[in-house]
């Protein structure tokens, strides 16, 4: 599944750093940003890349709210760079309020493919 932010113009194109350097900014408001997906036990989070989970900088992630009804379909394409259409959170931040922020009722997540230069 693939889709650009031109399809989903009601949710702000914004960046990982963006949503973790001022979250009040976005706080309630539907984003559309790309990170790296790392989905475990009371740890499912969006990353700002690949590396940041490797080296365990939690703060450098978004809890992700994933629903039960979704996490299996998801589970298919962990460990992978994502594009996700979701509600931000400032205030909401996952399991022992370890991230930056969260993204919840998530209504797009896909593989990211990169755009063919």
């Amino acid at each position: 599944m693939r889709f650009s932010h031109a399809e989903e113009n009601s949710a702000l194109p914004v960046s990982i750093y963006q949503l973790m350097a001022n979250p009040e900014k976005y706080d309630g408001k539907e984003v559309y940003v790309i990170g790296f997906m790392h989905l475990e036990f009371e740890g499912d989070v969006l990353y700002a890349h690949r590396e940041d989970w490797v080296h365990t900088l939690i703060q450098n992630g978004l809890a992700l709210d994933v629903p039960k009804s979704e996490y299996a379909k998801w589970l298919k394409i962990n460990n992978n760079y994502v594009v996700v259409q979701a509600l931000f959170s400032a205030t909401e931040r996952g399991h022992f309020a370890l991230r930056a922020g969260s993204l919840t009722k998530i209504s797009k997540l896909a593989k990211w493919q990169v755009p063919k230069r």
